[in-house]
């Protein structure tokens, strides 16, 4: 009787400790995206609000660090095919990697360059998926993907309209815009923590403790 009693006090005083990192986490979602049609009907804005203190990943930040931003449309038979343009990112060394990144704060927006297929008539809607990475200077939250959708309408001119983007904006290359798999960081980058910095698990202390 003993024991069981000893057994239930741990799993009531362990529970709320195992699962508070994972509750944690959850709750913190501190990027925001809409999608609309910019003007002109040839293009769309993709905006990202992101929390203050927090940051993404520009498609190019080099190789062995976070996940970079990625972002597509989803197949539509009205779309021939669609470009995706990003603004000029902050570059600089990411305490979580010990490597330069590229990274924006605050708000940022991509332009997506749409181009009509013959059969492409009327509004429609699109929807656009974007995966990323959201981070401070302390730590890092795990990848997340999500969705942003738009009702849109080509313009007249859209099938031979040549899209410009606008000054400080850059061409995403192709392979920055596809899914790919996660690059791990390298064995010298520092360990990147998932929980605030000073707050430490006490599972191990618990257990020794008992």
């Amino acid at each position: 009787m003993r024991r069981l009693l000893f057994a239930l006090s741990i799993s009531a005083l362990l529970g709320p400790v195992l699962f508070w990192p994972a509750r944690l986490l959850a709750k913190e979602d501190p990027v925001q995206w809409s999608l609309a049609p910019a003007a002109g009907g040839h293009s769309l804005e993709l905006k990202a609000d992101i929390q203050p203190g927090w940051h993404l990943y520009s498609p190019t930040t080099p190789p062995g660090g976070p996940i970079i931003t990625r972002i597509r449309i989803s197949e539509n038979p009205a779309i021939a095919e669609y470009q995706v343009y990003r603004p000029q990112p902050v570059r600089k060394l990411d305490p979580n990697f010990q490597i330069d990144t590229e990274t924006y704060a605050g708000a940022v927006t991509f332009l997506i360059a749409v181009t009509p297929a013959a059969s492409a008539s009327g509004k429609m809607a699109l929807e656009a998926t974007i995966r990323y990475q959201a981070c401070t200077d302390v730590k890092c939250l795990p990848p997340v993907t999500k969705k942003a959708s738009a009702a849109f309408s080509f313009a007249a001119d859209a099938s031979s309209y040549r899209f410009r983007a606008p000054a400080g904006y850059a061409l995403v290359a192709a392979e920055a815009a596809k899914d790919a798999p996660p690059v791990q960081a390298s064995s010298a980058a520092a360990p990147v923590r998932s929980f605030t910095a000073g707050d430490e698990p006490l599972l191990p202390f618990l257990i020794t403790a008992f």
